[in-house]
C-alpha cells in the first residue's frame, strides 16, 4: 500500500538526504514516513524514523524540537522491546547533548549503548556509537583512550566495508595525535 511504499521509499534516501545536506528535505520526508508508519502500526519503524528526523533537527541546531522527537523515539523502542532502536535513540540523545556542550549529560546517556547495539546485532549504530564515545574521550583529553576507541572504530568499519566510517576514524585519529604532538603519527592516520 502507499504507507508503507512510502515509508521504504523514506528509508532508502535517509542517508543520501543526510550526506548530501538536505537536512530540510530529510526532516519533512521523515515525518511523513512517522506518519506512514502510524497507519500501518509500525511501531519499530516508528521509532527509526523519530529517531532520524530528531538526529536532522539536532544537526539544525532546533534542541527543544530535536529532544522531544529522541524521547518519544526511546519511549516507543522500549515499549516493543527494541535494543536496536533504544540503542539509536540514546546515541542520538547523547549526541544531541554534546552539541549543546553537556559532555556530562552526552557521556550518561552513552554508557552502555554500544553494549546494546552489538547486542542487537546493530553494527552501523555500535560504530556510530564508538565515533560518540571516541570524541567524547577526545574531549576529556584522553588520547590513549580515545586512540584505541577511534581504532576499534576503524576494525569494525572495514570489516562490514563501511568507507565513510573508517575515513571520520582516520580522521579522528590524525587530530588526536596531533593534539597529543604526535607529528609523524597524525600524517601516517590521515594517510592511511
Amino acid at each position: 500500500n502507499k504507507f508503507k511504499l512510502l515509508k521504504d521509499l523514506t528509508y532508502s534516501l535517509e542517508e543520501y538526504l543526510l550526506i548530501s545536506g538536505y537536512w530540510n528535505e530529510r526532516i519533512q520526508y521523515g515525518k511523513d514516513a512517522i506518519f506512514a508508519c502510524e497507519q500501518v502500526d509500525d511501531k519499530e519503524t516508528r521509532a527509526h524514523f523519530l529517531t532520524i528526523v530528531g538526529g536532522t533537527l539536532a544537526l539544525k541546531g532546533e534542541y527543544a524540537e530535536a529532544k522531544k522527537l529522541l524521547n518519544q523515539a526511546l519511549v516507543t523502542a522500549r515499549e516493543i522491546e527494541s535494543d536496536s532502536q533504544s540503542s539509536r535513540a540514546l546515541r542520538t540523545m547523547s549526541v544531541t547533548a554534546y552539541r549543546e556542550g553537556d559532555f556530562e549529560k552526552a557521556e550518561g546517556l552513552i554508557n552502555g549503548v554500544a553494549e546494546l547495539a552489538l547486542r542487537s546485532g546493530d553494527n552501523l549504530n555500535y560504530i556510530d556509537t564508538l565515533w560518540v564515545m571516541g570524541m567524547l574521550a577526545f574531549e576529556r583529553k584522553e588520547f590513549a583512550l580515545s586512540e584505541e576507541i577511534f581504532e576499534k572504530m576503524i576494525v569494525k568499519a572495514k570489516e562490514i566495508n563501511w568507507r565513510r566510517a573508517t575515513a571520520y576514524a582516520l580522521e579522528f585519529l590524525g587530530k588526536i595525535q596531533f593534539e597529543a604532538r604526535q607529528y609523524g603519527s597524525s600524517i601516517n592516520s590521515l594517510n592511511r
